[in-house]
């Protein structure tokens, strides 16, 4: 599946990446996964997601509000969202987290500003930049 949902720091910070074609239903499958990591979490539990290489194949609003459709979890903290030069998925995946009501959002330029701006919102995270950028590049895809 070109979505995936794991630990960057354990049951701290999740990393939410996504690459290739993705299809709506798959992001449900994703939600599903991320509402399990938010339930072993410590809270605040706070997401960096990765949509850079992605492409969404979108129908519509409507479409888009059905998959996207989840409510938060009471450990959702800081969601953090790369930027990708794919303006329809970076306002796709905006629209679908506003929509459902997140109280701290962020959109970012790059891992070490995602990494940077977390450490800085919560001082218990000590999440290293050079780990995290280790952690992603060991990702398939």
């Amino acid at each position: 599946m070109p979505v995936a949902v794991n630990w960057m720091l354990d049951k701290r910070v999740m990393y939410f990446r996504s690459y290739g074609k993705v299809s709506l239903a798959e992001v449900d499958t994703v939600v599903a996964a991320q509402m399990q990591l938010y339930e072993e979490g410590i809270a605040p539990v706070h997401a960096i997601i990765d949509i850079r290489p992605t492409t969404l194949n979108i129908q519509g609003l409507q479409q888009l509000r059905e998959h996207g459709n989840a409510p938060l979890h009471p450990s959702t903290g800081w969601i953090v969202m790369l930027q990708t030069n794919n303006k329809l998925a970076t306002f796709a995946v905006s629209l679908i987290i506003q929509l459902n009501g997140a109280p701290h959002f962020r959109t970012v330029h790059t891992l070490d500003e995602a990494v940077a701006f977390l450490n800085h919102n919560d001082q218990t995270l000590k999440l290293d930049p050079a780990d995290a950028a280790a952690y992603v590049n060991s990702l398939p895809g």
